[in-house]
């Protein structure tokens, strides 16, 4: 099942892009919006599990210590 949306390009540009990509992708313009939203949305759902999961860390008390940050940065003690 599809769902019909409608909106509006911020910028006029991102319609000439839009439409570049359909010739060079042979693809219509439907296809290109609908892996731009399916990327953006996981994207974002992505970074909110990493937040949560962080988040629910730091509430437990669980940290990373500071010679482990200082490692990984490559500082020196």
């Amino acid at each position: 099942m599809s769902a019909a949306i409608n909106f509006r390009l911020k910028k006029p540009e991102l319609e000439k892009k839009i439409k570049a990509l359909e010739e060079s992708l042979d693809r219509d313009r439907s296809w290109i919006m609908n892996e731009a939203v399916e990327a953006y949305v996981e994207n974002h759902e992505w970074q909110m599990q990493r937040i949560q999961s962080g988040l629910a860390q730091a509430d437990a008390k669980k940290f990373v210590s500071k010679s482990k940050v200082d490692d990984l940065l490559g500082k020196k003690k």
